[in-house]
C-alpha cells in the first residue's frame, strides 16, 4: 500500500491548527518582504541578526523574545508586550524597559528593526527564519534545524515562558508534519534516496515515533540495502527500550521479519503515485497551507 501523509503521523487537524497559529496575517505580510529582505532574523537555534554577509550581531535574551513576539504573533501593543516581558516590574518602569528595545536594535543593526506606530511591529524588509517553513523544508530537509530562541530560558516571565513552550510544540508539529510530507511524496515519486534523507530527519524530529522508522527500514530495504534497514530496527527497538521500556508494535516487528527474510514489500509490484502526492514539494507544502485557511476562516475573530 502507498503511504499517505496520515500514514506517517500527519493529522491533518493538527497540520491546520499549527499553520492557523503560523501564518497570521501579519506574519505573512512580513514574509511577503523576504524577497528584499535586508536583516534576516534568525530566532532558531542561537538567536540572532544577521546583515547580509556580515557576522551575525546575537541577541540579548528580551531582545530576542520580543523579536520572536512580533516575527509570530505579528503587532503587538505596548502594554501587552510590557506585562509579557517585565511581569514583576512597575507598570512605569516595565515600559520604559520596554521602550529601550527598539533604540538599542536600531543602534546595533544600524536601522530599524522594530517600529513603533499604534503598536509595536517588525520593521519592513526584516524576513526570519520561520517564515515560509514547510516550503521550506520541502526543498531543504536540513533546513529549520534547532529550538525557538535556543538556549534562553524564560522562567521569570510567566506568561511568555507559556507562550513560547506553546510556540516550541507547534513548530515541532509543523516542522515534523512537513518534513513527513515530504518524506512521503519523494517516496512516492520513487526518489528513495532523498526519501532517505527526509525520513532521517523525521526520525531524529520524533525519535518514539514508529511510523518514522519504519519509514526509515522500508526506505532502506527499497534502496536495496538490507542491512541498514534492520540496523534502522534495531535503533528504534534500543530507543523505545531506553525512554518507555517497550517493545516496538507487531506492525514494526512484522515489517523487520519481512526485511529479514528478503520478502516482498506490500504494493511494490506497482506503485502508481498518489494524486494527492503527485506534485512538486512546493506544492505539499502549500496543501498544509490550504488546511490552515480553510480552518482559520471557521476560527472565531
Amino acid at each position: 500500500m502507498e503511504p499517505s501523509v496520515r500514514d506517517l503521523g500527519i493529522r491533518p487537524s493538527t497540520a491546520a491548527l499549527a499553520l492557523q497559529w503560523w501564518l497570521r496575517p501579519a506574519e505573512r505580510a512580513v514574509h511577503e518582504t523576504s524577497a528584499s529582505a535586508v536583516i534576516h532574523l534568525r530566532l532558531l537555534a542561537v538567536p540572532a541578526l544577521v546583515l547580509g554577509n556580515s557576522a551575525p550581531l546575537a541577541l540579548e535574551r528580551k531582545d530576542a523574545a520580543l523579536l520572536a513576539l512580533l516575527a509570530l504573533d505579528g503587532p503587538l501593543p505596548r502594554a501587552r508586550a510590557a506585562a509579557m516581558l517585565w511581569p514583576d516590574a512597575e507598570p512605569q518602569k516595565a515600559r520604559n524597559s520596554l521602550r529601550q528595545r527598539p533604540f538599542r536594535l536600531r543602534r546595533s543593526a544600524g536601522c530599524d528593526v522594530v517600529v513603533e506606530d499604534s503598536a509595536l511591529a517588525l520593521a519592513n524588509g526584516i524576513d526570519h527564519d520561520l517564515a515560509g517553513l514547510p516550503a521550506r523544508l520541502a526543498s531543504d530537509p536540513s533546513a529549520a534545524a534547532g529550538e525557538l530562541l535556543g538556549a534562553f530560558g524564560y522562567e521569570d516571565c510567566e506568561e511568555f515562558d507559556d507562550w513560547v513552550r506553546s510556540a516550541r510544540e507547534r513548530i515541532r508539529v509543523l516542522r515534523r508534519d512537513a518534513v513527513a510530507a515530504a518524506a512521503a511524496h519523494e517516496e512516492a515519486s520513487g526518489h528513495v534516496a532523498r526519501a532517505l534523507i527526509f525520513a532521517e530527519r523525521l526520525v531524529a524530529e520524533e525519535p518514539l515515533s514508529e511510523q518514522a522508522h519504519r519509514l526509515l527500514m522500508r526506505l532502506h530495504y527499497r534502496r536495496g540495502d538490507r542491512a541498514a534497514a534492520l540496523a534502522a530496527h534495531a535503533r528504534c527497538r534500543q530507543i523505545l527500550q531506553d525512554e518507555l521500556g517497550a517493545e516496538p508494535s507487531t506492525e514494526t516487528r512484522d515489517l523487520a521479519q519481512l526485511i529479514e527474510r528478503s520478502g516482498e514489500l506490500p504494493g511494490t509490484a506497482s506503485r502508481p503515485v498518489p494524486a494527492a502526492l503527485a506534485r512538486p514539494p512546493p506544492a505539499v507544502a502549500a496543501e498544509l497551507e490550504k488546511l490552515w485557511k480553510s480552518e482559520f476562516r471557521s476560527q472565531p475573530k
